[in-house]
């Protein structure tokens, strides 16, 4: 059957069930049975609707028969809910089991914990501690109990007053609905289907509707008895929350049903997650002022409260707060300190960060002078770490530095300082060492680091070299141990070298980056890549922009001061074979032909034969293979993988995200959140999943 039958069915079937609906409140006039008539007819819906979703968990697989799996358990706990209550009203409650009311209501409670736990078990965080995290959700629980409270006591509850006797249990059950249904709905949004409401697949449209639906019964449900609403409405007030939940079960079959339809498209339930946990105004100072509030209020509500069910309740409510408020409290220490941590010490190796060496370079150097104690510095360099990257890939590079940081670790005294200067470059300061002890510690630490083999490169090697005072200040005895570590490399790769003024030479840092930007043709790249966007008025400034992206990644992935400086001249150039293809091309606003998209494609082996007549042979791959995907469909040579040269991987991700910035005659440019949830679903598909992490990381934090 056609979708397009399928979905005339559908309205069909819903129809029918809506019209059989209002025909129970159109022919049965007694109450009771009008409740277990409609009782009967949604749970005959949530059953059908348990089947169908038992289905698609069977033919699916990993995270989507997650999801699945927990809808099919909150809609079974719905179904046995609303058949519970259908014996409660047929007078069949069977003996020595509490009321149809207890009964029922622990069962969607079931329920909405399972809707709860398929929310929780999709959410991700990003640039947060574990301690953060947990903060996150414990304050959201805290500010939903709070608001619980609230409506049971001073809105809700009132509400039943006139209804006769309600149990303090129903009426917190009631009372805690529209929070959860709101919870429900914004989760469901935020955490699994994302907001591109626009490219939503037809069964994510049924599925907003049907949280759309489920929200709105448990908001209903206690807005039904209320008395302005009843005085209105009167028997027809609880008629609304009942079609939600009709139109719930009813819209919830027809996902399932069109997820079925195209089984065979992948459904990436990943989008952007925006529960970002952040010490800002509103968790910081609003929050504790409406926990501590909310101790004052329903403390003195529980001292007010007539029966000792309402006075428990407040209780709970005070506990449940101060509880909280001891929680977070010991989490945003453990927190702080983490960030404190972090200050001071490189997140990949552990070892002191840059910031803290010099730090502590000053402060032993103040103590060295003072009791004419020796110090040394002792600077290694990872040969050829480049190749690492290029051949056993990046997640397997950053392997390999924490490696070499426990090995300078073991080989260095106990009261050495250990640091990481720079991507693949490590500094150690050795209190109370001359020169003679510096570089018997050198050999130790080259000696370690041999021992280390990485598949496909074999044993590693370092280069090391040493110096010692009398100097400037810190950084003169590191750019002392610097120039070392050069001359040894003059000597052979795992030499280790002693400073001499007569064979080593000092650079500044003007100097040192001087000397990696005359290794390219800089004005002749700028020159190019002005060339390139001036050729398309719709892509103006798109070269820069790339570069601007991917300089970030580099940073991000820690990539050394050369290494970035050729992703730039990359970036740059990534596109120059366009000046190869004709105006009309670049400037077409309509859909390309297939001979067309041929000739568009192919600016990318144009851009590497434009570029081998120059120096920059090194970023040749880089642009050759800049529209490559992860999963091997890419062109121009369909490679798949770590197979990808990562400065390529680096250029697709920084050109895509920049593309779906930029306003082009066929479409308007999009949010940064909705570019960067383009990619996160394109996350092992187009893009390095591993790499597009860090991207979008380093995007919230530099411009979200």
């Amino acid at each position: 059957m056609s979708p397009h039958a399928v979905g005339w069915a559908l309205i069909l079937a819903g129809s029918t069930v809506f019209l059989a609906f209002a025909g129970g409140y159109a022919f049965i006039p007694d109450a009771r049975l009008l409740g277990i008539y409609e009782g009967v007819l949604i749970a005959a819906v949530l059953l059908v609707a348990s089947g169908v979703l038992f289905g698609a968990w069977m033919n699916t697989r990993d995270m989507e028969r997650r999801f699945w799996g927990l809808a099919v358990a909150g809609t079974v706990f719905l179904t046995a809910a609303r058949v519970y209550e259908v014996f409660s009203l047929g007078g069949l409650n069977l003996p020595g089991l509490p009321s149809g009311e207890v009964i029922s209501g622990a069962l969607e409670i079931a329920a909405v914990v399972s809707v709860l736990a398929l929310l929780t078990t999709f959410s991700r965080f990003r640039q947060s501690s574990l301690a953060a995290q947990v903060r996150y959700v414990v304050d959201v629980v805290s500010v939903c109990l709070i608001a619980t409270g609230v409506l049971e006591i001073w809105v809700i509850g009132p509400w039943y007053e006139g209804y006769g006797p309600v149990s303090t249990w129903a009426q917190l059950v009631y009372s805690a609905s529209p929070i959860v249904g709101a919870v429900a709905f914004v989760g469901m949004l935020a955490a699994v289907l994302g907001t591109r409401a626009a490219r939503w697949e037809p069964w994510e449209r049924m599925l907003v509707l049907c949280m759309t639906a489920l929200s709105a019964g448990l908001i209903l449900t206690p807005v039904a008895h209320a008395d302005a609403v009843w005085a209105v409405l009167g028997g027809w007030a609880s008629a609304a929350s009942q079609v939600a939940w009709l139109g719930a079960g009813v819209f919830v079959i027809a996902g399932a049903v069109y997820r079925h339809l195209e089984a065979q498209r992948p459904w990436k339930l990943r989008p952007l997650n925006v529960l970002e946990p952040r010490y800002g105004f509103a968790p910081a100072v609003v929050l504790p002022t409406v926990q501590v509030a909310a101790l004052l209020l329903f403390g003195l509500g529980a001292a007010e409260a007539q029966g000792p069910s309402a006075r428990a309740v407040r209780l709970g409510v005070v506990g449940w707060v101060a509880l909280t408020i001891a929680i977070r409290t010991l989490l945003t220490v453990a927190d702080t300190n983490a960030l404190t941590s972090g200050v001071v010490t490189d997140s990949l190796t552990g070892l002191y960060n840059h910031r803290h060496m010099h730090r502590a370079m000053a402060r032993e150097i103040g103590s060295a002078v003072r009791y004419a104690a020796p110090l040394s510095v002792l600077a290694v360099d990872v040969d050829d770490f480049a190749r690492i990257n290029a051949v056993a890939g990046h997640s397997a590079g950053d392997g390999v530095l924490t490696s070499i940081a426990r090995a300078i670790d073991r080989a260095v005294r106990t009261h050495d300082i250990v640091s990481r200067a720079a991507g693949d470059e490590f500094v150690v300061i050795l209190p109370g060492a001359d020169e003679g002890v510096a570089l018997q510690v050198a050999v130790r630490v080259l000696d370690e680091i041999r021992r280390i083999t990485v598949p496909g490169v074999g044993p590693l090697s370092a280069t090391a070299g040493v110096s010692g005072l009398p100097a400037e200040d810190g950084e003169d005895l590191v750019r002392r141990a610097e120039a070392a570590v050069r001359a040894a490399r003059a000597v052979g790769p795992g030499s280790v070298s002693a400073y001499d003024p007569r064979h080593s030479t000092v650079l500044d840092p003007e100097e040192r980056f001087r000397e990696l930007s005359e290794r390219g043709e800089t004005v002749t790249v700028r020159a190019l890549a002005a060339a390139v966007d001036a050729r398309d008025e719709a892509t103006q400034d798109h070269s820069r922009s790339v570069a601007r992206y991917a300089v970030m990644l580099a940073h991000e992935i820690r990539l050394d001061d050369q290494e970035v400086l050729h992703i730039e001249y990359a970036a740059l150039l990534h596109d120059v074979g366009k000046i190869g293809l004709p105006d009309e091309l670049l400037r077409k606003s309509t859909r390309f032909t297939d001979a067309e998209m041929d000739l568009m494609r192919s600016h990318a082996v144009l851009g590497e034969e434009i570029l081998q007549s120059t120096s920059m042979t090194g970023i040749l791959p880089w642009v050759r293979h800049h529209h490559e995907r992860w999963d091997g469909t890419g062109y121009p040579d369909g490679l798949a993988g770590e197979a990808i040269p990562l400065g390529a991987r680096v250029l697709a991700l920084a050109n895509a995200y920049d593309a779906m910035r930029s306003d082009r005659p066929h479409r308007s440019a999009l949010s940064r959140t909705a570019a960067l949830q383009e990619i996160d679903l394109a996350l092992g598909t187009a893009f390095d999943p591993v790499l597009g992490e860090r991207f979008i990381d380093a995007i919230g934090r530099t411009f979200l």
